[in-house]
């Protein structure tokens, strides 16, 4: 299965790295699927590699990718946001790019692919479910509704700073869009119930080193000079599982990826 070795660094632009990955094998047998093994050597493997993701319609086709690991993957293909993947079985290392062609927008379609690839490939099943799990609340803290910096841009605009592992994000947004950031900083489902509808700006910082619970009371902190609240609570949520094959059970919510 090991092609050509693939290296990320100065000495090899965007150019050379696209014919390395075409030249890579494809592992799978499912129909429209692409999925290609990237050998790398043991120098290469321990820097790591650049992950990514992209939606687009080549041809008049969808197309949805990801390349990285195969755990960066599956949640980078998720049709529930990758905060709601939870990966129980083990994957195996590697370094992968998924091509997964689909009827429509619909990523469930591309997820029904990618199961029977890791299926195939890894001996897992990807499965939907409802979980209860720990998520976070944004809220508004009436107590410092000065601290509320509301904007009359429209959108969404960021800037960011990083020095080492430290991160700073400074953005404006609407409620929905400071969710989404947050689930991506701190990799956990977050909800709105903030019952704010205009745009505001906030300022964020994290850790990338730190322990999860660390970068929680820092984002908290955070977000009370903006004034948010962020809190913790369980709740039922759909999410994609990748469980061990045959370990289907105890939630009588839970479906099989279905064909």
């Amino acid at each position: 299965m090991a092609g050509a070795a693939i290296r990320y660094g100065n000495d090899l632009d965007d150019s050379a790295i696209a014919k390395r990955i075409a030249a890579a094998p494809n592992v799978s047998k499912v129909d429209g699927v692409k999925f290609l093994q990237i050998h790398r050597d043991a120098e290469e493997a321990e820097e790591g590699g650049e992950e990514s993701q992209n939606s687009e319609i080549v041809d008049g086709v969808q197309t949805f990718s990801a390349t990285g690991s195969p755990d960066y993957i599956v949640r980078a293909m998720s049709s529930v946001g990758a905060a709601r993947v939870y990966i129980i079985a083990k994957l195996p290392p590697g370094y992968y790019r998924a091509v997964i062609n689909a009827q429509t927008q619909d990523r469930q379609e591309a997820m029904k692919k990618l199961a029977k690839v890791y299926q195939e490939l890894f001996h897992v099943q990807i499965i939907q479910e409802s979980r209860e799990v720990p998520v976070l609340i944004l809220k508004a803290d009436p107590a410092n509704a000065g601290a509320l910096k509301k904007r009359t841009f429209r959108g969404f605009s960021s800037s960011s700073m990083s020095r080492g592992t430290y991160r700073e994000r400074t953005f404006t947004a609407a409620p929905s869009g400071i969710v989404e950031t947050i689930e991506q900083d701190l990799h956990r489902p977050v909800f709105d119930e903030t019952g704010l509808k205009d745009q505001y700006a906030v300022k964020v910082k994290f850790n990338t080193k730190d322990k999860p619970e660390t970068n929680l009371e820092t984002m908290r902190e955070s977000l009370a000079g903006s004034g948010f609240l962020l809190e913790e609570t369980t709740r039922t949520i759909e999410c994609v599982t990748v469980i061990p094959m045959g370990n289907i059970g105890g939630n009588t919510t839970t479906q099989p990826m279905k064909k």
